[in-house]
């Protein structure tokens, strides 16, 4: 158990991320895109392993890592990483008239951070037509402290925003939700790094009628990126989401947390 929750804590903490190549010639004008945000580290072997199934779907595929491997950039944490991600979604629309119906955002860990952020506080829910947070600690992490006594220090900005205590994790968990908008938050009771608990979405948020959350078993935290248990999910939700895909898929009924 132990062995297992420190190799969580270090894919966890900030750290060189492999870029995945995207090419903005590839993406299809009338088919749904699928952004992936990484969390503060992740391998390049993960995110292809999910970029090629929802490939193989149908979708159009669009990577965004926080390149914490470079501090002057990175440095400025999530709200910075946010208003990127926005920036980001107006030039793929701009260049491939991709609408905002046609755009889901999947983030994995404390890219789910940045995910809520752009939607509640920057206006996302205007420019896409879901989200779906995976493993993302909703009530921030404590543990996260535990980098200010390495070289990670540099990015302390990044770790401190996601302290329960941080005005970044405050303004975002007291923000209200945009009513009507669609989004999805999975959490796993086999994740040691960020536990069901610290998943949970504030009562405000989860109680809104379009935010689902799922408990799943047998997934741990990186597994959300690899495991066809959690795809499974995620493809159903963006089906009944967007029914214009197909029919969802016949997986368990989504339902709220208690």
């Amino acid at each position: 158990m132990a062995i297992n929750f420190i190799k969580e804590f270090l894919t966890f903490l900030p750290g060189p991320v492999n870029q995945t190549e995207n090419c903005i010639s590839e993406l299809k004008p009338h088919r749904p895109l699928c952004i992936l945000l990484t969390g503060l580290s992740s391998s390049e072997r993960s995110l292809r392993i999910l970029r090629r199934r929802l490939m193989r779907d149908g979708y159009n595929v669009w990577i965004q890592t926080f390149l914490f491997q470079d501090p002057k950039r990175e440095m400025n944490g999530f709200e910075y990483a946010a208003k990127k991600l926005q920036k980001l979604i107006f030039h793929l629309k701009s260049n491939r008239e991709i609408s905002p119906s046609h755009v889901f955002i999947l983030a994995h860990s404390a890219g789910g951070l940045v995910g809520r952020y752009y939607v509640q506080v920057l206006g996302g829910d205007r420019e896409c037509q879901g989200l779906i947070t995976l493993a993302t600690p909703n009530q921030g992490l404590w543990i996260a402290s535990l980098g200010f006594f390495s070289h990670l220090i540099l990015k302390a900005k990044c770790l401190f925003d996601i302290l329960p205590i941080s005005p970044f994790m405050r303004k975002l968990n007291s923000t209200p939700f945009p009513k009507g908008f669609p989004m999805a938050s999975f959490s796993s009771t086999n994740d040691l790094l960020c536990p069901v608990q610290q998943s949970k979405l504030p009562p405000k948020i989860r109680n809104s009628p379009l935010v689902e959350e799922m408990v799943i078993e047998g997934v741990p935290h990186r597994g959300f990126l690899y495991q066809q248990k959690s795809y499974r999910l995620i493809k159903c939700w963006i089906e009944k989401t967007y029914p214009k895909i197909k029919e969802p898929s016949h997986v368990e009924h989504f339902k709220k947390s208690s």
